[in-house]
């Protein structure tokens, strides 16, 4: 009788075991946005991007590209970072999508300024120091001033925080060709001392 009854339950638990993997495979493949907000939910940006990028197979859609870039940067993952965000930048509607991010700011977004500091850095990150430049620039393509955390900027702190004073002197002298504006001189000043206290000390 108890044979019978552990039988059963075994069953019934396979079953149920079955039932659930099955409907798993439904949501993922049916439902990836789905997917990728529970696990942007619970912390773990490295499924979401991965449920986003199918998300984005599926409609090709900006703003999907764009979740993909943003789970990237969230959970770290440099190769994804350069992967999503090239693509993101490329893609014909990132401009007006920017536009839309920032609620109807200019074009020169502080969205696009994160995409491309973001790609930036895990460029260097990776060690490709002179692309690494090459994007942040690309990002103020442009750009009128020194907009607060911007690209090059965004790359800047990465290079002081890495103590790499060759490629602090390539950004100062990159910085040095920007003009801030009135409102922007005081931060533009403290980039300015981050790239100068490094070069000072080596």
């Amino acid at each position: 009788m108890k044979n019978i009854v552990l039988k059963t339950a075994l069953k019934t638990f396979l079953a149920l075991l079955i039932a659930l993997l099955l409907a798993f495979g439904v949501a993922s493949l049916g439902f990836p946005q789905h997917m990728a907000t529970f696990f942007e939910n619970v912390g773990n940006y490295s499924f979401a991007t991965g449920y986003a990028s199918l998300r984005y197979t599926y409609t090709g859609d900006v703003s999907d590209l764009a979740r993909c870039v943003d789970d990237s940067i969230y959970c770290g993952n440099d190769d994804n970072i350069i992967s999503f965000g090239e693509k993101l930048v490329g893609h014909s509607g990132f401009k007006s999508y920017c536009v839309s991010r920032d609620n109807g700011s200019s074009p020169e977004s502080m969205y696009r300024q994160f995409v491309y500091g973001n790609i930036a850095k895990s460029k260097y990150n990776k060690g490709d120091k002179d692309a690494a430049l090459d994007c942040a620039v690309e990002g103020m393509n442009g750009i009128e001033g020194f907009p607060i955390n911007n690209s090059v900027a965004l790359l800047a702190v990465r290079v002081a925080q890495k103590k790499d004073a060759e490629t602090a002197r390539k950004l100062l002298d990159t910085v040095n060709t920007y003009t801030p504006l009135t409102s922007e001189e005081e931060y533009f000043g403290k980039v300015i001392n981050v790239l100068n206290n490094l070069l000072s000390g080596a």
